[in-house]
């Protein structure tokens, strides 16, 4: 027998234990990031001393350049997890201390020395496949599993930096069986990304490849990470067979490999197992279970709800909404759909063009009704800040509803991005670029993450970075137009005319577009009356779709006032605000707007706005 030391610290009703990285209350874990959680314990470790922000940050994220905000989140993220006053000084310009009494408490804790073993990193495909049975079946393990268990265990970091999880495959599927895999896969995606151990892509990165032929490895490469789960599904009657494997992706090996044989009454419980699998694997400690476990015919509906959940148009939310209502049905105690039903009428109110008085309440209301059932759902939190940041207007409200959505999900990039608007338009872009950042590392190949970064470095006056990143977006997917009218806003911006016309006529020549002969004529204007023509001209268009109720206010407001007309641009400022359009709180910080924000009626037009702030 051996000992290990580890050391705890005792702060008025707090526990802090160094070796695990917890924080403890009257026994119950608190619920904080791994790195509030590193903040703490160095300023607790210096014993009083202040503790410069350079010291700080080297310790909290070594070998990595960070912004001073960042560890000016993790602070503020403690000062409100105390709430008491004095716990945390700060000396301003240089650092902080942690002022609070502290007793250091050394404890030996008995290990049992593990037999010597040969650590088994990697594998050839099927080496250790075992077969576990659930719903009453024992697993059979067979011997190199269990040393890379062990071997799992004894690591102090993870094997990967970095993992993608495949759509899982159906093969030879029942009727209706294709939305269970994509369904199935985003669930535990979602398991697995709030271990907060390693990047796990995001399933609006990973759809893409939900295709019969296709090859693991080249996805992985794709995507930059250095493993990926693959697996398939088979069925037959109430049953279904699940082949896992995990890749490594540098070199095609398969570092395990796993058969599932389950009741489909039993998917839930599927869940749990690979995701808990999947940890060992990479982590060497499990991960928690659910703690709650729906009705099987609710968890099948809710999966299919996921899976059209990630299509991110509005038939697909729709869809999704009504799979999630038929599994409140069947289980009204089910809070993770009723959360996901707010995440999808959130998605529509913001994203998608559905009327924010229609949208937005409903997806409050389903937000209520999750966390009254189970206050530490992520997705409900989410969903309940995106309401209160872009139609109630009560920032701080919807700070506390993010912060503690990342809390419970640290790697959600939708809640990170969320998080970064709320930041500038409270004022700190600073904070917003950072949290972006993280963003892009989590989900690098998405438009939708660039088109977020574009509109942080336009708050933050980096025109020319805001426009490199919207052209990657608009590389990523050249079908999507929000990248092509960021362009030709920023273009605008800066005065460089003929480039933003060039970008507003790709808008029009899309193959998908009708607009063609409108562009020509477009163009006409542009080259006889120059930008004045132009804008004339597209104000008239709008105007026409205007009145057939098909134009946002908002563009009208930003056209009239690169034509210089400010009076006009209030009135169209003035109807959005009215109808609570989702892009209302980032007037008072995108440059395109600049010329409105100093005239006489915009204090009285966004009072109801920035109030809030």
């Amino acid at each position: 027998m051996s000992l290990n030391s580890k050391s705890l610290f005792e702060f008025g009703p707090y526990r802090l234990d160094t070796a695990e990285r917890s924080l403890w209350r009257d026994g119950q874990r608190v619920p904080l990031t791994l790195k509030a959680i590193d903040t703490l314990i160095v300023l607790v470790e210096g014993g009083g001393r202040l503790v410069e922000k350079d010291e700080l940050l080297k310790a909290v994220w070594p070998d990595t350049f960070v912004e001073e905000s960042n560890l000016a989140v993790q602070v503020s993220l403690l000062r409100k997890t105390f709430s008491e006053d004095g716990y945390i000084e700060t000396v301003p310009r240089r650092g902080y201390r942690f002022a609070a009494a502290v007793t250091r408490v050394e404890t030996a804790v008995p290990v049992e020395a593990p037999a010597p073993v040969k650590a088994v990193t990697e594998q050839p495909p099927l080496q250790s496949r075992r077969r576990l049975l659930i719903g009453g079946a024992a697993g059979i393990a067979g011997g190199a599993g269990l040393v890379w268990f062990f071997a799992a265990r004894q690591r102090s970091r993870p094997l990967f930096r970095s993992v993608a999880v495949l759509p899982f495959q159906i093969l030879q599927p029942n009727a209706g069986d294709e939305p269970l895999g994509l369904g199935l896969t985003d669930a535990v995606i979602t398991r697995l990304g709030r271990i907060n151990k390693c990047i796990v892509r995001p399933t609006s990165a990973v759809r893409q490849f939900d295709q019969a032929v296709r090859d693991p490895v080249a996805a992985g490469a794709k995507f930059g990470v250095e493993a990926v789960l693959d697996a398939s599904i088979q069925s037959a009657g109430d049953r279904l067979r699940i082949n896992a494997s995990l890749i490594r992706v540098n070199n095609g090996r398969h570092l395990w490999t796993e058969t599932f044989d389950i009741r489909r009454a039993d998917l839930f419980t599927l869940e749990d197992e690979i995701a808990a699998r999947f940890a060992r694997s990479l982590f060497g400690e499990p991960v928690a279970a659910a703690r709650y476990q729906p009705k099987p015919e609710a968890y099948q509906l809710y999966t299919f709800g996921r899976y059209h959940r990630n299509r991110w148009t509005t038939a697909g939310e729709r869809k999704a909404i009504e799979y999630f209502e038929q599994a409140v049905a069947i289980d009204p105690g089910y809070a993770a759909a009723y959360a996901m039903m707010a995440d999808s009428w959130a998605l529509m109110g913001y994203l998608l063009g559905m009327p924010p008085r229609e949208a937005y309440p409903r997806a409050d209301a389903a937000a209520r009704k999750a966390l009254s059932l189970d206050d530490r759902s992520a997705e409900a939190h989410h969903a309940a800040a995106v309401v209160r940041l872009f139609f109630d207007w009560k920032f701080s409200e919807a700070e506390h509803h993010l912060r503690r959505a990342l809390d419970l999900d640290p790697n959600n990039p939708d809640s990170l991005q969320v998080f970064g608007v709320l930041r500038t338009v409270q004022g700190k872009n600073a904070e917003g670029i950072g949290s972006l950042r993280r963003v892009l590392e989590i989900d690098p190949t998405s438009h939708w993450r660039h088109v977020g970064m574009s509109f942080q470095y336009a708050c933050g006056g980096r025109i020319e970075e805001a426009i490199e990143e919207s052209k990657k977006a608009h590389e990523l997917d050249p079908s999507v137009v929000v990248p092509l009218f960021d362009l030709f806003n920023l273009h605008m911006v800066l005065g460089r005319y003929r480039e933003a016309v060039d970008w507003y006529l790709r808008i029009q020549n899309r193959p998908s577009s009708a607009g063609a002969a409108n562009a020509a004529a477009m163009k006409e204007k542009f080259e006889k009356e120059g930008i004045e023509g132009f804008l004339k001209a597209r104000i008239e268009r709008s105007l026409e779709q205007t009145r057939s109720g098909a134009r946002n206010p908002l563009i009208m407001a930003q056209s009239y006032t690169f034509l210089g007309k400010h009076d006009e641009a209030m009135d169209w400022l003035e109807k959005a605000v009215e109808q609570r359009l989702s892009g209302v709180p980032l007037v008072l910080r995108h440059p395109m707007y600049a010329p409105l924000r100093t005239h006489p009626r915009f204090q009285e037009v966004f009072r109801p706005v920035a109030k809030g702030l």
